[in-house]
């Protein structure tokens, strides 16, 4: 019969330390991003966002420099005053991605929220017009000549013909 009360009592206290781990994990964590430190707080309760896990991701991108990389790497160049930066560009369009977003006109969407774009280090969400311009410059529009026999005359000629 002690048996049954020592296994009851080994039980209990095995739930006990995993409760009390629980408790420890929902508790308030520290994340350093390239927009500062964060605090997270888990909330059971709350409900689910696409862009809940990105101070996460924000702070792997930090540690491992890959943000940072991409936007000194990026040969967008703008002269005028009133141009988006060029962290906002790259951001805005990360944001997009992590966002589950396939058209341009969504990213108004993301235009309310305030936090996203601290975490990563950014002035603001641009417009989703001012993105697809950047964007355009970076990668300019496929040749509308595409088809085989004229690549076959791009050869031959040694030039594109009507791009």
């Amino acid at each position: 019969m002690g048996e049954i009360k020592f296994e009851k009592k080994t039980l209990v206290e095995a739930i006990n330390t995993t409760l009390q781990e629980r408790e420890q994990t929902a508790a308030e964590q520290s994340v350093a991003t390239s927009g500062g430190r964060f605090h997270v707080r888990w909330d059971e309760g709350g409900s689910a966002t696409a862009l809940g896990q990105l101070p996460f991701f924000a702070e792997f991108l930090e540690v491992s420099g890959l943000f940072a990389r991409w936007v000194d790497g990026c040969p967008m160049d703008y002269t005028s005053p009133n141009a988006p930066k060029v962290v906002d560009v790259l951001g805005t369009w990360l944001l997009s991605i992590l966002d589950g977003q396939r058209r341009y006109a969504y990213v108004a969407g993301l235009r309310g929220d305030e936090v996203a774009p601290r975490i990563l280090g950014m002035n603001k969400i641009i417009s989703d017009e001012s993105l697809r311009r950047a964007l355009a410059h970076l990668a300019p529009a496929p040749c509308k000549y595409g088809t085989e026999r004229f690549s076959i005359k791009q050869r031959r000629f040694g030039r594109c013909i009507g791009c």
